[in-house]
């Protein structure tokens, strides 16, 4: 936190130097969230990052190795503006990937590592940092691209290079997003192997950025520290790599960097956490147990160094969670908070956890207290929208994302998410503007679903073919890309002349949807999603066996109610048929998406249907 008290400030650099080492980084992903054409309710995708702990490289909590000298030092200089007003600790800042004019891929690695180490290590301070993996999903790369996507109005940039004598070289600068001038710059050098850069690097974005730390914040980290430079410079290397998990390679690269830190410093708490972001990220991309296996090892390896870190048991916590154990994976999640309270992305965690574990008022009081420690994060209100929306809560979620989107103007997951609960409204033309607003700002493969699917149910179906075979070619390996391939089944199927088609979609639709269930076989929503692949695809045996098992396990889930309707209905059962549907509208289902499923039009025409969903179309 920001000191409130003068007489808290640091009187010389060296105090602050001293402290600034017992600091941790965290930073967290992007949620992002799909309508699906096949469950009304806004489902959440986790992207393939590691489960969050607050402002990390995913999973990764950094410390500052070695000795800082600052008071009189001859390797800092401040341009431009001298001033002392501290940073309001409401000013929103990012710190942008620092970037290596040598076009040196490890060069890069470094220097995506470094910001992030400075990112983080600011907001640990205190201050309103954008997460790391926020930047990085909206292709943030200039001051422009920061003001634009997130409204703020500085940024810290920097470039990494070397002087003639061989030592590195950074430099700072503080750039207003709306001139694209910088305010204030300094130049940092050092010779690492015989001293520490990044910790130059975070004593100089402190003085650049007027941030005045709170001692009593940072004494509790202090055994966090690693004495061995080299076995720092590695895990630096590792976070960069991370960052850029997508580019070929680079997941072995840090895996590689993670523990030559760990074989220079078998003690390095942090290089194990590190470790375990790695392997996690590995797991969540190819779905081998081996490497949740060591996701998990590399955690608990960590807390073994130093119990009283909180982000190993974030990812604990989410780790649980994601595979059915949610007593556990709340266990841990609380004891990342009675570590940090104030930890935003764990609070986000910890609401998931209560929505899995059915404990609404949990999870709705918990994602509020996440928006109260960070109030101009448009991630946690994109949350509590989504919890509103799977709750029927249109009202309150369309409220909720309008400020999302007034806080992040040209974000495109607040408009695929705006349009999906619009969709459930019934504002039909309001959320084909949203949906294609979100295309301008980034044509991704969920959006383009999201409009295909509404083309599917105004009865647009030629119109949805190209748009849902464009999100197909978009969507790739992603998660919930079998919800793609079967809303593209759908088009196929109620399109005259390409009905020959639709089979093979859904086909590739339940392929995809079983390679997840080998993972999470306990999914409620998949198991009911793949019961609707099968029945529309004719084979009923499978679709039957699949909705019984997504009942047992989740009886009163809305989405999961109206998958069972669907078929029930496909199946030729009526009866079971209108009383899914009942209890599904009953929990929150839209009404306004039953009324458009073509699956339905047959139901829909009869006297039972009409009187049973009377008082529900009579609030439309």
């Amino acid at each position: 936190m920001l000191a409130k008290d003068p007489a808290q400030r640091y009187q010389t650099g060296d105090d602050l130097a001293r402290d600034l080492r017992a600091l941790d980084l965290n930073c967290d992903p992007t949620v992002e969230l799909n309508y699906s054409g096949m469950t009304q309710s806004l489902t959440g995708v986790m992207p393939v990052t590691p489960p969050p702990a607050r402002k990390k490289i995913p999973l990764v909590a950094i410390f500052i190795a070695g000795a800082l000298v600052i008071s009189g030092a001859a390797w800092w200089r401040i341009q431009r503006d001298n001033s002392t007003t501290a940073l309001p600790i409401e000013t929103q800042l990012a710190v942008l990937p620092f970037t290596a004019p040598s076009g040196n891929a490890e060069d890069a690695a470094f220097g995506n590592g470094l910001a992030g180490i400075v990112a983080g290590r600011l907001a640990s301070l205190g201050a309103n940092v954008v997460p790391e993996n926020d930047l990085e999903r909206n292709r943030i790369a200039t001051p422009a691209d920061a003001r634009r996507i997130f409204g703020i109005p500085i940024v810290l940039a920097g470039k990494i290079g070397r002087e003639p004598s061989g030592a590195s070289r950074v430099v700072l600068d503080v750039i207003d997003t709306a001139s694209g001038r910088p305010l204030r710059s300094a130049v940092v050098t050092a010779d690492t192997s015989t001293e520490p850069l990044q910790d130059k690097v975070l004593t100089q974005a402190v003085v650049l950025l007027h941030i005045s730390p709170d001692p009593n914040a940072m004494s509790k980290a202090r055994a966090e520290n690693t004495h061995t430079a080299s076995a720092y410079d590695y895990y630096v290397l590792g976070n960069g790599y991370l960052q850029r998990w997508d580019q070929a390679g680079n997941l072995g690269f840090a895996l590689a960097s993670f523990q030559k830190a760990i074989n220079v410093d078998p003690s390095y708490a942090m290089a194990y956490a590190g470790l375990a972001a790695a392997y996690w990220q590995q797991y969540v991309a190819a779905h081998d147990q081996q490497d949740l296996d060591r996701a998990r090892d590399a955690a608990i390896q960590a807390l073994s160094r130093n119990e009283s870190l909180d982000s190993p048991h974030i990812t604990l916590g989410a780790i649980a969670v994601h595979l059915g154990q949610v007593d556990e994976g709340i266990r841990q999640l609380r004891m990342a908070l009675d570590r940090d309270p104030v930890n935003a992305e764990a609070c986000r965690e910890l609401a998931n956890a209560y929505v899995a574990a059915g404990k609404p008022d949990e999870a709705e009081a918990t994602y509020r207290r996440a928006i109260q420690y960070r109030a101009n994060f448009w991630l946690g209100y994109n949350d509590l929208a989504v919890f509103f929306n799977d709750r029927g809560r249109y009202d309150e979620a369309e409220q909720t994302l309008h400020k999302a989107a007034t806080l992040t103007p040209d974000n495109y997951v607040v408009f695929r998410n705006l349009g999906g609960v619009q969709m459930a409204r019934g504002e039909w033309t309001e959320a084909e503007s949203s949906f294609r607003r979100a295309i301008e700002l980034r044509p991704r493969g969920s959006v383009y679903s999201n409009l295909g699917t509404l083309y599917i149910y105004t009865g647009r179906y030629a119109d949805a073919v190209p748009v849902l075979e464009k999100a197909v070619a978009l969507s790739g390996a992603e998660k919930y890309a079998d919800v793609i391939w079967a809303n593209l089944g759908d088009a196929y199927k109620w399109t005259k002349g390409r009905e020959k088609d639709a089979p093979a979609a859904y086909a590739k639709a339940m392929e995809l949807a079983t390679t997840q269930l080998a993972v999470t076989p306990n999914d409620a929503t998949l198991l009911s999603q793949i019961a609707v692949y099968h029945a529309k695809a004719g084979q009923m045996p499978e679709a039957e066996r699949f909705i019984h098992d997504a009942l047992a396990a989740a009886p009163h889930d809305p989405a999961v109610r109206y998958n069972s309707a669907l078929v029930f209905e496909i199946g030729g059962h009526r009866r079971q048929s209108l009383a899914a549907l009942h209890a599904a509208i009953g929990a929150g289902y839209s009404i306004n998406v039953v009324e458009k499923d073509p699956e339905l039009a047959s139901l829909r025409a009869d006297p039972a249907y009409r009187a049973l969903t009377a008082p529900s179309r009579e609030k439309k």
